[in-house]
């Protein structure tokens, strides 16, 4: 008669360890719990320094190369260097039958972001309601008597207090305005525009409104005169 095999109870080996140590199997011990946060800290360290990686070499990429794109303003097609749209390029898509552009004052050259004394142009089709007459008939209704001399031979007034105008100041050409007039912040420290100065140049099919630095007001038959010429440099023949 066979003599059956007794095993220790649980309070000696359990049976899981002799299976183990009948078959021979050797059982790793678990990772330590430490070491798992360290190679998840690592790892976060890496992507982290790939990101900054990547941004800086975002940062000091090459600018992309200005391309020339036509545009249809009323009844004339303008082609124009994407350099002059700063950082406005990717809004061309959402202007129609006018486009808008930002160059250096006095060089009147496509502005770079950072430029100061920059000139804001639009250039849009000709339209009645900007006749320089009938807009400087409408202005001098709130203009107060008397005026005083402004370098470069224009003729500065103040608006009445309580017109729509009192915060601005208004210079004209000489007898009436009709060569060029500019409506003008009168406190730019106030305000903290720049560009304080307005007004639109009648040019063959186009209103040009521009909004300048007051400084030039001293050259404006060079701003006006120029940027005209700028503006047929983008009309295309035929």
């Amino acid at each position: 008669m066979s003599q059956a095999h007794t095993y220790p109870s649980a309070s000696g080996q359990s049976a899981a360890a002799l299976l183990r140590t009948r078959h021979h199997v050797t059982v790793r011990p678990a990772p330590r719990a430490d070491g798992l946060i360290w190679a998840f800290v690592v790892m976060l360290l890496l992507l982290a320094a790939g990101g900054i990686a990547g941004g800086m070499w975002w940062a000091q990429r090459p600018p992309a190369p200005p391309q020339m794109i036509e545009m249809r303003i009323g009844s004339e097609t303008l082609v124009i260097s994407s350099a002059y749209k700063g950082p406005r390029t990717a809004d061309m898509g959402r202007e129609v039958g006018m486009t808008r552009l930002r160059v250096t004052w006095p060089e009147l050259a496509a502005a770079a972001p950072g430029d100061t004394a920059e000139v804001h142009i639009t250039i849009g089709p000709s339209s009645p309601t900007t006749d320089p007459r009938a807009q400087f008939a409408t202005l001098a209704r709130f203009l107060m008597p008397g005026a005083w001399s402004n370098p470069g031979g224009l003729v500065a007034r103040s608006f009445k207090k309580g017109s729509p105008f009192e915060a601005e100041e208004l210079f004209m050409s000489l007898p009436d305005g009709a060569s060029f007039f500019a409506r003008c912040t009168a406190d730019t420290a106030r305000t903290g525009l720049d560009e304080g100065c307005r007004t639109v140049l009648k040019h063959g099919p186009f209103d040009i409104t521009l909004r300048f630095p007051r400084e030039a007001l001293t050259d404006w038959n060079a701003l006006s005169d120029g940027v005209r010429a700028l503006v047929d440099s983008f009309r295309k023949p035929g």
